[in-house]
């Protein structure tokens, strides 16, 4: 009978990492009150929060983006963040952690609500932390879950398996964030499908308010990217297209409504500021407008 050479029975492939963490630094549990300030603050690594009950806003560069619970927000390095609690009491995890893998790059921003999936990993994670790390706590939250100093005396590969299952959450995230990637064939393409975010997201805004700060936190880029692309394709501002758009509808209401209820639906901080960039776009005032037509 012919024998089968063991070397050859058995292919070895080197395996990829799509995500490592070169340290884990900070993981708190904690209860938030309404009246906590939280002071504002910027870090070289990444954090997370996890809403576990409540609703929260979340500032990021001075830009404030509502947090409910069973949401996530990720923080990159060299930004500035700080949270409060609205509405009530929230609970809420933070960990923290320095990575530099190239996946990271489709965190950074990121809010989503979880999947059940997810929330069984953030509390693995939690499992963990209790078991590796010496429990602190918050002047303002005596029963907090602050890690300090690492134990030394924990269950055998407690600190690799917290490790394993952070790891195992940022890819099953950033899954999350690939899904809604598109491959465009050119430059041009890409830019064109953000000119049209925009207008959607304009379009979305007429009655509320709206901003160049709102518009690149909502799409994750720049003011001088964003500004540049919509110039080159628009031939004008971002604002200056935005408010063209608002006395376009202020011309159909106005057939209707007075020009003080006009300004008020349309959200201008006032008639007479309404009037000011109505005449910048129509060469009348909103009155004016009213009594010819």
């Amino acid at each position: 009978m012919r024998q089968l050479n063991s070397e050859n029975m058995y292919i070895t492939k080197s395996m990829k990492t799509t995500v490592r963490l070169q340290k884990t630094l900070h993981f708190i549990y904690t209860t938030i009150e309404p009246n906590f300030v939280d002071i504002p603050e910027i870090h070289d690594f990444w954090e997370f929060v996890y809403l576990e009950s409540g609703e929260a806003v979340v500032s990021i560069d001075g830009v404030d983006t509502p947090l409910l619970a069973g949401e996530v927000i990720f923080h990159k390095p060299g930004e500035v963040h700080s949270i409060k609690a609205y509405n009530g009491t929230i609970n809420a995890f933070f960990i923290s952690f320095h990575s530099s893998s190239k996946i990271m790059s489709l965190l950074s921003g990121l809010k989503i609500s979880l999947t059940s999936e997810q929330k069984k990993l953030i509390y693995r994670i939690y499992d963990e932390a209790k078991n590796i790390f010496f429990k602190g706590s918050r002047p303002s939250d005596p029963t907090a879950f602050v890690s300090k100093a690492l134990l030394s005396d924990v269950p055998l590969g407690a600190q690799q398996l917290y490790r394993i299952y952070l790891e195992q959450f940022l890819i099953i995230c950033a899954r999350e964030k690939e899904k809604y990637i598109t491959i465009y064939d050119s430059k041009e393409d890409f830019e064109k499908a953000i000119v049209e975010k925009i207008l959607e997201i304009m379009d979305e805004k007429l009655y509320s308010s709206f901003s160049l700060n709102q518009l690149c936190h909502t799409l994750h880029y720049g003011k001088t990217y964003i500004s540049a692309i919509f110039k080159k394709h628009k031939n004008t501002s971002v604002m200056s297209f935005y408010n063209s758009l608002k006395i376009k509808e202020a011309k159909k209401l106005l057939s209707k409504y007075s020009v003080s209820q006009t300004a008020q639906m349309l959200d201008f901080n006032n008639p007479y500021y309404f009037a000011k960039v109505f005449k910048k776009h129509e060469g009348l005032t909103p009155s004016e407008y009213k009594h010819r037509a």
